[in-house]
């Protein structure tokens, strides 16, 4: 510090200078000087030293400078960014307590903790700026409702809550529009939620009998011939098939639905394959579908050209154009009937891609050996797209047990809306070989589509008449 009429000039910003007072007594001879002037100087300056405090201006050349930093040139802050924010100590939520109401005002609620208060049913929430996240605890049992424009809960289904659950909401901007990110349920202590993603929980975190019809991934394959007297064709369910259910669309007779047959091989593979055979009556002519229910094990499927939504093979007669039988699933038949295990057993949790993990005999092994130590070795085969066509070339399509002479076995575009809307319609129960086999209400091409197929195979598209 320096001392300020002393000669040696000023500490500051260093250091916060100092003074001595001046009295008005002059030497004989000398001019009469007020000290009152330079005293209220030096304190003044003395004064805006303090009030900057030393080194105002940081590492940067000026204060300027440094205020420049976070405020513009009108006053206002700058925006500040993630890369600008430092947090030097902890980051408190502020807490509000909100009234549960039709419409719970947790957005105009001064906090991003909101204690949701009351048994009123919550139809929506109140609107805020897109990316706001609130953490909202339920003091009592209420019910959530699912919007898909508004707040769009967990499952897509009314929640119902208890005392001490938790849900966490983003706001995305549209009017009223919330998304839960995630729901804990307090009964089922820490860690333990509503909904769980694949592989973070193992078996023995199931009760008995707790996963139920609505839990339980299944979807349907039906099997359909017109007019012919015997189809024998591939079923898409493989092994996860159920007892299948029978259809006639006419008022003639079926002769036969001789049920599902496991014993079939392919060519000289020695691999099982499901098939369904079933004959339509030909005087009078009536057609006969299959529907089948059974648990779906490996979707998605992409053929090189994205993920396919349903799979419909149909059989044309050459000779007249007529569509003698047809298959829809939403699973081709190459995937559960093959030599291939394309069902995966293990999740890697970090890259969550899907494994196969089997056990093979080494080569070289007899089985009098099984008791070697070396005996089995284990694979790890990763299950991907491609790897779940691997049998595509020996099941190509679903009338492999088929004599074909003077027939063309079609794929309707397995990526065209339409087709992912009969596979919609057939999921609500609708008969969409109705639709398609007469060729009443649709049109098929005979075009070539520059589509991925299986060899043998004519990709064609299909549109409403």
């Amino acid at each position: 510090m320096a001392q300020l009429g002393s000669g040696t000039g000023t500490g500051y910003p260093a250091a916060i200078d100092t003074t001595k007072t001046e009295v008005n007594s002059p030497a004989a001879g000398k001019t009469l000087v007020n000290a009152n002037t330079p005293n209220d100087l030096a304190a003044a300056i003395i004064a805006i030293q303090n009030e900057l405090g030393i080194n105002p201006a940081g590492t940067l050349s000026t204060l300027l400078a440094r205020l420049a930093v976070e405020t513009n040139t009108d006053g206002t802050h700058s925006d500040i960014t993630a890369d600008s924010l430092v947090l030097a100590g902890k980051l408190n939520t502020v807490s509000a307590t909100v009234a549960s109401a039709s419409e719970a005002a947790i957005g105009a609620a001064d906090g991003n903790l909101i204690l949701m208060t009351g048994t009123t049913t919550i139809d929506n929430f109140d609107e805020l700026a897109e990316g706001t996240v609130k953490i909202v605890r339920f003091a009592d049992a209420l019910t959530l409702t699912n919007s898909a424009t508004e707040t769009l809960n967990l499952g897509a289904a009314n929640v119902t809550t208890a005392a001490g659950d938790y849900a966490i909401y983003t706001s995305r901007g549209a009017t009223k529009r919330w998304d839960m990110l995630a729901y804990h349920i307090a009964a089922n202590g820490p860690g333990v939620a509503n909904s769980v993603a694949s592989g973070s929980i193992d078996q023995t975190a199931i009760a008995s009998s707790a996963v139920g019809q609505a839990e339980l991934k299944t979807t349907t394959t039906t099997n359909s011939a017109s007019a012919v007297t015997v189809a024998v064709q591939t079923a898409a369910f493989g092994q996860y098939g159920f007892s299948p259910q029978i259809h006639d669309s006419s008022s003639g007779t079926v002769s036969g639905v001789n049920g599902i047959e496991n014993a079939a091989r392919i060519n000289t593979t020695a691999s099982p394959v499901s098939y369904v055979s079933l004959a339509g009556n030909n005087s009078p002519a009536t057609s006969v579908t299959v529907t089948n229910r059974y648990i779906q094990a490996s979707p998605p499927y992409d053929l090189g050209d994205g993920e396919v939504a349903s799979f419909i093979f149909v059989l044309i007669k050459n000779s007249n154009g007529i569509i003698e039988q047809m298959v829809h699933a939403p699973d081709p038949p190459w995937a559960h009937n093959g030599p291939t295990n394309i069902v995966p057993n293990y999740v890697d949790p970090k890259t969550n891609k899907k494994y196969y993990n089997k056990f093979v005999r080494k080569q070289g092994k007899t089985l009098f050996e099984i008791d070697h130590p070396d005996f089995m070795e284990e694979q790890m085969i990763e299950i991907t797209p491609e790897f779940k066509n691997s049998d595509m070339s020996l099941i190509p399509h679903p009338f492999i047990a088929q004599n074909l002479t003077g027939k063309t076995v079609v794929l309707l575009d397995p990526m065209s809306d339409l087709v992912l809307r009969f596979e919609q319609m057939k999921e609500s129960g609708e008969n969409v070989p109705d639709i398609i086999m007469g060729k009443k209400y649709v049109t098929i091409g005979n075009t070539e589509l520059n589509r991925g197929r299986p060899n043998n195979v004519m990709s064609v598209s299909v549109k409403m008449k």
